[in-house]
C-alpha cells in the first residue's frame, strides 16, 4: 500500500509541474504580442497605409531625435539611435496599435540635468573637444553620452522592476488635475530650456530650485545679445508649425494622407528603417540644421501641453478645490522640478481625500413609496410607518465612525423615529381613553400611555464596502444606543466578513444586531414579529 501511494503521489507530483506546450505558448503570447497580431495582420488593406504612416514617422522622429538629444546636452547623432531603437522594442513587446514611442522631451530634460551636473562645460572640457575618437567624437560628447546611457539604464532597471511588483495600481493616486499641472509645468521648463536657442544667445546651464525665474532674469539682463536673424527664424518655423499642424486637425476628414496619420505598430518598423538609412547616409547633411530650428520643433511638439492652462476653466467650475491644486503643483514643479511638483500633487490631493471624507455624508433616508407598493392592507401600512429605512453610503473606518453615529442619533431625533413613537403612544392614549367613556368607567388610569409599542429601524449596509474595527465597534454602540431609545434596529445586505466582525467587536455580553439578506427580509420579519405580538395580546384578553 505505501508503494502505491507513493506511486500515486510521484504521478500527481509529476502532472502538477509538467510544463504544457499550450500553456508556454500562452505565456508566450501574454509576453510578446508580435506573436499575437503579426499572423493576422492583412497585408492588402493594411501595408500601404502603414507604409506612408511610417514614412511620414520617420520623416518627424529624424527632426525630434536630433532636437531631444540637443536637450539632452549630448551630440545630436544619438537622437537617432534613440529614435530607432525604442520604437522596434515596442513594435515586439507593445500592446497599443495607436502608440508610437520615441524620445520626449521630459525624460531629455532629466537626462540632461544629469549630464550637465556630472560633466559640466568648463574650460578644460573645452581644450579635449579638439581630440577626436574613432567614431569621430571628443573626449568629451563621449563622457556626456556615457552619463546620459547610463542614467538611461537605470531608469529601464527601475521601471522593469516597477513591473515586477505591479506597481501600476498605484497610478490611481495621480489624479487628472495633479497630471495635468506635471505635465504642464514640465512643459514649460522644457520651453525656458529652449529659450537660449530661439534668441540665438549663449547663456550658462541653469538648473535648480527657482532655476526658471534665474534662466529669465538672465535673459532679460542680457537682452542686447539676442540674435535678430535666430529669433527671426525661429518665430517662422513655429508659426509653419503651428499652421500645419492645425490644418491637419481641420481637414483630417477631408484629405487622405495627414501629418503624420495614425500611428501603429508596423508603422513604427517601417519608420526604423528608414531612421537607419538616415543615420548613415543622410546624417552628414544634418549636421547643419540651425538649433533654433530644432528648439522650434520642440516647443511646437509641446503644444498639446502647454494648451492645457484651458483646463482651469472646467476645474474652476467643477470643484474649486481641484482648480487649487492645479495651480500649486504647477506652481512647485516651475519653481522646483517636475518630481517635486508631482510628489506635492499626491500628498496634497491625499491630504484633502482625508479631511472631506469624514465630513461626507454617511447616511440616507430611504424612499418608501416603493415598499408602500408592496402593502395591501392597513395593518401593513401601519406598520411601515413605524419603520424607517436608513442607509449607509460609505465605507465604516475610522476617519467617518464618529460622523456615523451622530448622524445616526440625530435622524432618529430630528426626523421622528423617536416622535413617531410618541405619535402612536398618543393614539394609544386617545383610544384607550375612548374605549374607557363607552364603557362608563374614568379612571386615572386611563390616561397611562400604552408603551408596548415600537418603532423599528432598518440599516442597508449594501455601501459598506469596507470597514476596520473603529467603524464595526461604533455600529455595534449605535445599535446598543438605538435599543436603549425603544428602537428595534435591523441589519440587511451585510457581508460575511462585517457579521463575523460584529461577532468580535463591543462588549462580549451584549446584544448583536440582527442581520438580513434584503431590506424587504427584515421588514417581513417585523410584520410576522408584529402580528406575533398581537395575537398574544388577544390571547391574553
Amino acid at each position: 500500500m505505501t508503494g502505491a501511494k507513493r506511486k500515486k503521489k510521484g504521478m500527481l507530483w509529476s502532472k502538477m509541474h509538467t510544463p504544457h506546450c499550450e500553456d508556454f505558448k500562452q505565456w508566450c503570447r501574454r509576453r510578446l504580442p508580435i506573436l499575437e497580431w503579426a499572423p493576422h495582420y492583412n497585408l492588402k488593406e493594411n501595408l500601404l497605409p502603414d507604409t506612408m504612416s511610417g514614412i511620414m514617422l520617420a520623416v518627424q522622429q529624424v527632426t525630434q531625435g536630433l532636437a531631444f538629444a540637443s536637450l539632452s546636452s549630448v551630440h545630436p547623432v544619438f537622437g537617432l539611435y534613440g529614435s530607432l531603437f525604442p520604437a522596434i522594442i515596442y513594435a515586439i513587446f507593445g500592446m497599443g496599435r495607436h502608440v508610437a514611442t520615441g524620445t520626449f522631451a521630459l525624460t531629455s530634460l532629466i537626462s540632461a540635468n544629469a549630464v550637465e551636473r556630472l560633466v559640466p562645460l568648463s574650460s578644460q572640457n573645452l581644450s579635449t573637444q579638439s581630440n577626436t575618437s574613432t567614431l569621430g567624437l571628443s573626449d568629451f560628447e563621449l563622457q556626456r553620452i556615457g552619463v546620459a546611457a547610463a542614467v538611461s539604464f537605470l531608469g529601464g532597471v527601475i521601471q522593469v522592476a516597477m513591473f515586477a511588483l505591479q506597481l501600476g495600481r498605484a497610478t490611481f493616486l495621480l489624479t487628472e488635475p495633479v497630471i495635468s499641472a506635471m505635465t504642464t509645468g514640465a512643459a514649460t521648463h522644457v520651453v525656458t530650456s529652449q529659450v537660449k536657442y530661439l534668441l540665438g544667445m549663449k547663456m550658462p546651464y541653469i538648473s535648480g530650485p527657482l532655476g526658471f525665474f534665474y534662466i529669465y532674469t538672465y535673459v532679460f539682463e542680457n537682452i542686447k545679445f539676442v540674435r535678430l536673424e535666430a529669433l527671426l527664424l525661429s518665430l517662422l518655423s513655429i508659426v509653419v508649425l503651428v499652421l500645419v499642424k492645425e490644418l491637419n486637425e481641420q481637414f483630417k476628414s477631408k484629405i487622405k494622407v495627414v501629418l503624420p496619420v495614425d500611428l501603429v505598430l508596423v508603422a513604427c518598423l517601417i519608420s526604423c528603417i528608414l531612421v537607419l538609412i538616415v543615420i548613415y547616409s543622410v546624417g552628414p547633411l544634418l549636421y547643419w540644421l540651425p538649433m533654433c530650428v530644432l528648439a522650434s520643433i520642440i516647443v511646437v511638439g509641446l503644444k498639446g501641453m502647454l494648451i492645457q492652462f484651458r483646463d482651469l476653466k472646467k476645474y474652476w467650475n467643477v470643484d474649486k478645490i481641484d482648480w487649487g491644486i492645479w495651480v500649486t503643483t504647477y506652481v512647485f514643479t516651475i519653481c522646483f522640478a517636475a518630481n517635486v511638483g508631482l510628489l506635492f500633487g499626491v500628498v496634497c490631493t491625499l491630504a484633502i481625500v482625508i479631511g472631506r471624507f469624514p465630513r461626507a455624508k454617511t447616511l440616507s433616508i430611504k424612499n418608501m413609496k416603493e415598499m408602500e407598493l408592496k402593502v395591501k392592507t392597513e395593518t401593513d401600512g401601519e406598520t411601515l410607518r413605524q419603520v424607517k429605512i436608513i442607509s449607509i453610503n460609505n465605507p465604516l473606518v475610522f476617519l467617518n465612525a464618529k460622523k456615523f453615529h451622530t448622524d445616526l442619533m440625530n435622524i432618529i431625533q430630528k426626523e421622528n423615529v423617536s416622535n413617531q413613537l410618541l405619535d402612536d403612544i398618543s393614539k394609544c392614549e386617545q383610544n384607550t381613553l375612548l374605549n374607557s367613556l363607552s364603557n362608563g368607567n374614568c379612571n386615572d388610569d386611563v390616561s397611562q400611555p400604552c408603551l408596548n409599542e415600537k418603532s423599528f429601524l432598518i440599516l442597508d449596509c449594501s455601501g459598506v464596502t469596507f470597514f476596520d474595527y473603529s467603524g464595526v465597534s461604533m455600529l455595534v454602540e449605535a445599535y446598543n444606543d438605538c435599543k436603549s431609545r425603544s428602537v428595534d434596529v435591523s441589519l440587511a445586505h451585510c457581508t460575511a466578513s462585517l457579521i463575523k466582525a460584529m461577532k468580535y467587536c463591543g462588549n462580549p455580553d451584549s446584544e448583536k444586531p440582527v442581520s438580513f439578506d434584503s431590506v424587504s427580509a427584515a421588514l417581513s420579519n417585523i410584520y410576522s414579529s408584529k402580528n406575533l405580538s398581537k395575537l398574544s395580546d388577544h390571547g391574553e384578553v
